[in-house]
């Protein structure tokens, strides 16, 4: 908080003593004043930058929890869901038919290795050998 205090009080205090600078150079037309101005505008950079960045994080992060704490609810609903024992029952059947199958090579119909003609004259030449 304190931080956030001393950051607004350098941007004010840079915007008052740029105000001051300007009416100098303009009334009285020095030209030894541009490097304090030079200055006044590194301060303003400094405390807008001082400022702004830490606002602009706390939006951010202020939207990405909203975002994060919506999906958190929606997963939440979906695991209630889960409890009820007919879902429950459907997810064991479903499971019954989870079951991997390996499948080799002889269970091919057709493969992509080589050529459909080969492959046909292939399975008429097994056909005639048996």
């Amino acid at each position: 908080m304190l931080s956030a205090i001393l950051g607004t009080l350098n941007l004010a205090g840079a915007i008052y003593l740029e105000s001051l600078l300007l009416k100098e150079i303009i009334i009285n037309g020095n030209h030894v004043l541009p490097l304090a101005h030079n200055v006044c505008l590194l301060l303003l950079g400094y405390g807008t930058a001082f400022v702004g960045i830490p606002l602009g994080r706390y939006f951010w992060l202020k939207r990405h929890n909203k975002k994060m704490n919506e999906r958190n609810a929606q997963r939440q609903e979906r695991s209630l869901l889960l409890t009820n024992v007919a879902v429950q029952d459907k997810v064991s059947y479903a499971r019954q038919f989870a079951a991997q199958s390996v499948i080799s090579k002889n269970d091919l119909v057709y493969t992509t290795e080589t050529d459909l003609l080969e492959q046909e004259s292939e399975a008429v030449a097994s056909l005639t050998a048996v």
